[in-house]
């Protein structure tokens, strides 16, 4: 996985980071195989000792949260994670590295869910939160795509917000050779949708193209549902 440069030894830590691989890759792989990965996962929740057995549980929610946004799922899913407020702790620098990581992840995966359950404030206040943390521990995949979803999840403010962080998003994503993944879709669509409900039809409609593109995997029903609006504007 991109996001995930460290290994660590332990059943443990094993079994946290095959579920933050799979909320991660959840695009890439059919819906069967990331509820196996999640089901393994949670077999080791009783033999896992204390001091890990919260980072296992952020990945188990982090899956969970992605699996309800593939399944357009959103109902109650998000009260599940309230504990990532809680602070990272760890025996060693490798533990809470660890801790880091999945905490980025599940905290892009829970803004995702509360931007499409019209959670807008806390929706970005998460994912703003992600994606700073991503950024403090080099995790700039992860980061991308909350940037990507706090574009999305811009519709509150003005066109010109939205329009900035939609280009931050994409600028980020480019940087890394990123600019046609699925991961930066959302930006690439609500960039798309400003363009065309401000008039600059032949803009929107380019970057619709691109959305459509980095559409190529499966990302579930929500951004390909967009993206079926906006053209639909056009």
């Amino acid at each position: 996985m991109r996001w995930l440069g460290r290994r660590s030894p332990g059943r443990g830590r094993h079994a946290a980071g095959s579920a933050a691989a799979a909320s991660v890759g959840l695009a890439l792989v059919p819906l069967d195989r990331a509820v196996a990965r999640l089901a393994v996962a949670e077999t080791y929740i009783e033999t896992t000792p204390p001091d890990r057995r919260r980072r296992l549980r952020i990945a188990i929610t982090s899956v969970k949260l992605s699996l309800a946004r593939r399944r357009g799922h959103f109902v109650g899913v998000a009260e599940q994670a309230k504990f990532l407020d809680w602070p990272i702790t760890g025996q060693s620098d490798e533990d809470i590295a660890l801790g880091s990581d999945l905490r980025a992840v599940a905290l892009m995966n829970l803004g995702i869910v509360e931007a499409w359950s019209i959670a807008l404030p806390d929706a970005e206040r998460h994912l703003h939160e992600g994606a700073v943390l991503a950024r403090e521990i080099g995790r700039p995949y992860v980061e991308v795509g909350c940037l990507a979803q706090l574009a999305f999840a811009s519709k509150i403010h003005s066109f010109a917000t939205t329009r900035r962080r939609c280009h931050e998003a994409i600028a980020l994503a480019e940087r890394h050779g990123w600019g046609t993944d699925w991961i930066v879709a959302p930006a690439l669509v609500t960039l798309a949708g400003t363009m065309v409900l401000t008039g600059e039809f032949d803009e929107g409609e380019r970057w619709l193209q691109r959305t459509e593109r980095a559409l190529q995997t499966d990302t579930g029903p929500d951004i390909t549902l967009v993206v079926h609006i906006v053209s639909g504007t056009l």
